[in-house]
């Protein structure tokens, strides 16, 4: 209808949630197409028909402004006219909450506004607030307009609003009675220990950050599981800033003259994603820096999508697989390994061998992601006796490598024990006991 792209914004509390659903029936996808749009003052922005395109942009922007005083995206709830609020998205439901007998325009289409409902709305009330998440994007435009709002002056610019939060600051200015502010629900206890996000047991990655963390070397980090690596114990990654980032944050440190060797951590699929075309800056330009590609063989974070390097397309088929290893070593990489990421003394050796490179070196860890391969080696157990309590075990932060009540009659520290509902035996905590304290389940041979 209107020719113009639509953006359809979610938040974190709707991406997050879920409920029972009704399916509905599927409308079939055409499966031919018309032939090949050739509208070329359209779709090719040279500047002088990028000059043409723009009025049409404007009058198109005329069109959607007329189209939503009447679309039913934008509608207005009147109760008690006293207190009027606009807002959108989630927050309308934290107002309705919050708010049962205010009246309420619900904004669905909040670009371009509808002007006309919101003065004739503001006219119907006697008080106007803008509840909005973040930025004052509707409270500016609403300002615009000549009406007398209030908004950020009660709802900070930070942070997520939920309904006690917004009942909590309403009271404080008087649009609610004190006495009716909601308790937050499910309130943790004062005095409960922080618990901070963790890899799986059995992750590939965690032998990795440990020997980072052993090493002590600047970590330019990507997003990924392996963001994780941020956090304690490791505290192993010290950037990250978006999808392929670390690899030129790397070189960028190099060209900066950063007297140590740095590494890059980087994912099999964020390195087909965005971080060839940085790697290859860095062969080009000469840097140098240790790049690790970190395979687990999956896109883990976000859902265990296939990519580039594994065997499916993202429908199920078949694929032709492009292996890492060869597109790094034709990208020009000379020094590049391939280490098993189970194994944390070729993890180390291999990690010692690319920093004493002069170069650009290229480690790749490989082993898969355990919430694909379901993979589970027994459950590993802890000699209390020949335990010393040194901690090294715990540097892992593995979830399944716990506390015991049993301590070191020197030192007092806990000794370590292994929790037999999370082990899935990946071997790694056993190699870095240093007095060989963990064993492997009767049967399984060791490495």
């Amino acid at each position: 209808r209107f020719d113009t792209p639509v953006v359809i914004r979610t938040t974190m509390r709707v991406s997050h949630s879920k409920g029972v659903v009704t399916l509905g029936e599927r409308p079939p996808v055409p499966k031919e197409v018309g032939p090949f749009p050739r509208t070329q003052k359209k779709y090719v922005m040279t500047a002088m028909w990028a000059r043409e395109r723009h009025p049409i942009v404007e009058e198109r922007l005329k069109t959607l402004a007329a189209y939503a005083e009447e679309c039913p995206l934008n509608r207005v709830e009147y109760r008690d006219r006293k207190l009027g609020i606009i807002t959108s998205g989630i927050t309308y439901a934290y107002v309705r909450e919050v708010f049962p007998q205010a009246s309420v325009l619900k904004l669905g289409m909040t670009y371009p506004l509808p002007h006309n409902l919101i003065l004739e709305f503001s006219r119907s009330v006697e008080e106007l607030v803008v509840v909005e998440e973040l930025d004052p994007f509707l409270e500016e435009q609403i300002r615009a307009l000549g009406v007398k709002v209030r908004g950020k002056d009660i709802f900070p610019p930070c942070g997520e609003l939920l309904p006690e939060r917004i009942a909590e600051l309403a009271a404080e200015v008087g649009l609610l009675p004190a006495e009716g502010v909601p308790r937050p629900a499910n309130q943790a206890p004062e005095g409960l220990p922080a618990r901070i996000p963790v890899l799986c047991p059995g992750c590939p990655h965690r032998s990795t950050y440990f020997v980072l963390a052993k090493l002590g070397v600047p970590v330019a980090g990507d997003i990924g599981c392996y963001n994780l690596g941020c956090l304690p114990p490791f505290n192993a990654q010290h950037t990250m800033g978006c999808m392929g980032a670390s690899v030129g944050v790397l070189h960028g440190m190099a060209i900066a003259g950063l007297p140590e060797r740095a590494v890059a951590t980087i994912g099999d699929s964020t390195f087909f994603h965005s971080g060839m075309a940085p790697l290859a800056n860095m062969v080009h330009n000469g840097s140098r820096g240790v790049v690790i590609i970190m395979d687990n063989g999956t896109t883990a974070m976000t859902g265990h999508q296939d990519h580039p390097g594994t065997q499916w397309t993202l429908h199920g088929q078949p694929a032709n697989v492009i292996d890492i290893e060869a597109v790094v070593r034709a990208m020009g990489v000379e020094k590049v390994r391939v280490v098993n990421a189970f194994d944390v003394r070729e993890v180390e050796d291999g990690l010692k061998d690319c920093l004493a490179y002069e170069g650009v070196s290229v480690l790749i860890t490989r082993g898969l992601c355990v919430q694909v391969s379901k993979a589970h080696g027994g459950t590993y157990w802890v000699d209390e006796n020949a335990c010393i309590a040194c901690g090294t075990c715990f540097r892992l932060g593995c979830p399944a490598v716990v506390k015991s009540e049993a301590r070191n009659p020197k030192t007092g520290a806990n000794k370590a024990a292994i929790d037999p509902t999370l082990c899935v035996g990946c071997d790694v905590c056993r190699q870095v006991c240093p007095v060989g304290a963990i064993h492997a389940p009767e049967g399984k041979e060791e490495r």
